[in-house]
């Protein structure tokens, strides 16, 4: 073709929005003795989003059982 060598180039872009998000944890009797790896899990999860872009509400959720 003609050349001896090729210097590839290449531009990318990303773009990210802030992020509305509601978290609900369940905290009823069917997680009751995993709550410590729940409550873990939920810190580790929410730690991954940007604290002055992202809004995140966190709610707790328990299912009682009326008879």
């Amino acid at each position: 073709m003609g050349f001896s060598s090729l210097t590839p180039t290449a531009y990318a872009q990303t773009i990210r929005r802030d992020l509305d998000m509601a978290f609900v944890v369940d905290t009823s009797g069917s997680l009751s003795g995993q709550a410590a790896t729940v409550r873990a899990s939920a810190k580790s999860f929410l730690n991954k989003f940007n604290a002055t872009q992202d809004r995140v509400s966190l709610n707790h959720w328990r299912c009682h059982r009326f008879v």
